[in-house]
């Protein structure tokens, strides 16, 4: 009976100890983690190979000390809520250096035979690199062309390369080239090369919602069928709005609103708008249907002052 009374408080007497223990680790490190984010926290921005680390640990910090930790009173919580709040300050550091690659891939396909011989094609292909919240490159190129009987019934290519640099998480400057072959539009070939600033409203990871603007200006040179052509300054606002209705499901917005700034005695403007859907299918795999508008105030003579497409592609990302 003496044995079986002294295995069980042995067996008992390591625990206090352990929590104590613990208490103390969980203090050291967290003291060692907040040392090593002072030490940098004037640096801006801050390095992401140093950073990632220390969120990391504290991460598992406060992953622990929540299993750990059964009431408010236990002592730890103070540990807990201030790991929380250097945690939110570590995620609010402006961060410059992983290179991150975004490779994404898009494409559709339709075919009719019999009284209409209809071919529809449509792809596009995006490339990014990015230093996170610090600098954006981006490249993207899509195309949609559709085929009747051997004859063009439309054709069109965009194009743009864009470089972003963030003054602060918000705020960002801009500066991008556009190219496009409108076959609808009488458009051989048309340029515009416009900065200027954006904002962020919010950016939220989960569930994901983004909303954003920018403002600036630039200016267009389009070389129309026929040999005329048109260029001017323009100013240049954009609105776009992303938000995860659902779990797969993301609806997207985008607005560009482009108003001449040359002559003011006549208002005239270009809008553009793309509206779409994504069904997520898998990890790298969606479905996205796309609705784009374009409207223009001065057409050239024969041609409506709106166009629209509707595409159905599949989206594919590495």
């Amino acid at each position: 009976m003496r044995f079986i009374i002294a295995l069980f408080i042995g067996l008992m007497m390591p625990l206090p100890l352990s929590a104590q223990d613990n208490g103390a680790n969980y203090t050291e490190v967290f003291g060692a983690v907040q040392s090593q984010f002072d030490s940098a926290e004037n640096a801006e921005p801050a390095d992401y190979e140093t950073l990632l680390p220390l969120t990391q640990k504290l991460h598992q910090l406060i992953a622990g000390l929540k299993a750990d930790i059964s009431f408010q009173t236990d002592p730890r919580y103070e540990i807990l809520a201030q790991a929380e709040k250097l945690l939110a300050a570590m995620n609010a550091k402006r961060v410059t250096g992983r290179p991150g690659w975004e490779f994404v891939f898009n494409g559709g396909f339709s075919l009719t035979g019999g009284n209409s011989e209809l071919l529809n094609l449509t792809g596009g292909l995006k490339l990014g690199k990015s230093l996170l919240w610090v600098n954006d490159i981006s490249l993207n190129i899509n195309f949609d062309y559709r085929l009747d009987k051997d004859e063009v019934t439309y054709r069109k290519w965009t194009a743009f390369l864009r470089y972003g640099h963030s003054v602060t998480r918000e705020l960002y400057l801009f500066a991008q080239g556009n190219y496009r072959s409108d076959f609808a539009s009488a458009v051989d070939n048309g340029m515009k090369f416009y900065g200027g600033a954006g904002y962020w409203f919010f950016d939220i990871p989960s569930p994901r919602l983004q909303l954003g603007i920018e403002a600036g200006g630039g200016w267009y040179q389009d070389y129309f069928a026929g040999g005329a052509t048109e260029s001017h300054f323009i100013l240049n606002g954009r609105l776009w709005f992303f938000w995860n209705l659902a779990e797969g499901i993301a609806f997207k917005q985008d607005i560009d609103f482009n108003p001449n700034a040359d002559d003011f005695t006549k208002f005239s403007f270009v809008l553009k708008s793309i509206t779409g859907l994504d069904f997520k299918i898998n990890a790298r795999l969606s479905l996205a249907l796309d609705l784009s508008i374009r409207y223009t105030t001065d057409p050239q003579p024969g041609i409506k002052n709106t166009d629209y497409s509707h595409t159905t592609k599949l989206v594919f990302r590495l």
